[in-house]
């Protein structure tokens, strides 16, 4: 298996720990990109990871026409791969399109969860002084500064809203200041298609995921919901 190594810099809103190390060279799933070291150093973290030989699925959307099967693989491979993460008492925090990559063609994708460096426990703090996604961030982290795994949930959602319409439901920087994308973030104020006008059976999962924290699903729920 081909490796990569990535870098960042170790600063006061993105720390390592040994037991964090630890806990990510323990993670061992086919839908989630494998960590195979980690090296911390005074300044910086050096991590090497499985290498993807596709794109991200940002990428993809932007080159290649997709059809309901590759979306379908998509959202069965992300939850199972969500759900491993969560069953580890830990989120993603940054579930994204540039964060799903593909490492096979279109015909047979294989989606595997990367980045995850950003990985954290349940109900950490969120520091809106850190390097975030705004658009994909849910409405309670706004509001109460705490993520979980309902937080990777609406991240989800985001996502493949964006897949299915090619755009963000409650806009995002081009259109909006930061704080009026928060406001519609926080307020649920789809500012792009009704969830509700989205096709069968992509609007039911939508609407399990962009809502309110108390009314949203579990990874392993949807996963039920869908027969997996």
């Amino acid at each position: 298996m081909n490796t990569f190594e990535k870098k960042y810099k170790i600063n006061k809103y993105r720390q390592v720990s040994t037991e964090k190390v630890s806990e990510l060279l323990a993670f061992d799933h086919p839908n989630l990109v494998k960590i195979f070291n980690l090296k911390i150093l005074e300044k910086e973290v050096i991590i090497e990871m499985e290498y993807c030989d596709g794109a991200s699925v940002g990428d993809i959307l932007q080159s290649a026409q997709i059809n309901i099967d590759f979306v379908n693989k998509l959202i069965i491979q992300v939850l199972h791969g969500l759900d491993y993460i969560h069953s580890k008492k830990m989120l993603h925090g940054d579930l994204k399109l540039s964060n799903v990559l593909v490492d096979s063609v279109l015909q047979n994708p294989n989606f595997k969860i990367g980045d995850l460096d950003s990985i954290r426990p349940f109900n950490c703090s969120f520091e809106t002084k850190s390097f975030y996604t705004p658009e994909i961030i849910a409405p309670e982290v706004y509001l109460e500064g705490k993520m979980d795994e309902y937080s990777d949930i609406w991240s989800f959602g985001v996502m493949l809203y964006q897949i299915l319409s090619s755009k963000l439901p409650f806009g995002d920087r081009n259109e909006f200041s930061l704080n009026e994308l928060r406001e519609n973030v926080k307020k649920i104020k789809f500012v792009n298609q009704d969830p509700r006008l989205f096709p069968e059976p992509y609007n039911d999962l939508l609407l399990m995921c962009l809502v309110e924290k108390e009314n949203r699903y579990t990874a392993k729920e949807l996963l039920e919901i869908l027969g997996y």
